[in-house]
Order: C-alpha cells, then structure tokens, then sequence
C-alpha cells in the first residue's frame, strides 16, 4: 500500500488486527499498533475492539481493559471482546463481573 500511494483506513487495520489476533505471538501487531495509534484510528470503536482482540488473544488482558475503559463509544462487540479475552486468559470471574457490569449499564444487545 505504502508503495502505491495508498492510505490505510480504519478497515485496514481492523483486517491487519484481525490476522494478527490468530497468529498469537507474532510481533508483527506491535508495529500496526504504533500506526494506529499515530493516525488516531484507536479512536475507532472496530478498530478499538480489534486491538482489544489481539491483546487479549496475546494474554495481556491490562492492557486490553486499559483500552476498554479509554474507549469513548463502546458496543456490545466491545464489551463481548473484553469478556472473551477474560475467558480466554482463565479468569472467569473477571469475565462474569464484567458481564454484570454490561447489564447494569443497559448495553443494547444486537
């Protein structure tokens, strides 16, 4: 892209993001993280979610609620990606609380 003049959008990243997330391990993300992040994508809510995806998936669930709570708009994918890399991560009650929290706070289901 960057050879053809071709600026990336927020669905670029959110597919770079999503590749990433099932190749767990790769440093690979890191690199489209900073990117993100220099352009202000990670204000996006899918590409939010997907970098809360590929922490979770890479056992860094701080990080990823450290995102999650950032977030300025939050869906119900976000909150199901956060519950998902608790469930993921072995913490389970982290999970369910989390799922409280979501009800308590009327989160339309889709």
């Amino acid at each position: 892209m960057r050879q053809e003049f071709v600026i990336p959008t927020e669905y670029t990243f959110t597919s770079l993001l999503q590749a990433c997330a099932t190749m767990e391990g790769l440093n690979l993300w890191t690199q489209i993280r900073c990117n993100v992040f220099m352009v202000s994508l990670n204000l996006d809510v899918y590409v939010s979610n997907s970098l809360m995806d590929v922490y979770g998936k890479c056992g860094r669930m701080e990080s990823s609620m450290k995102l999650f709570v950032e977030s300025p708009i939050r869906n119900d994918n976000t909150w199901n990606t956060t519950i998902g890399g608790y469930v993921q991560a072995d913490y389970a009650e982290k999970a369910l609380d989390l799922f409280v929290n979501m009800l308590e706070c009327q989160v339309e289901l889709t």
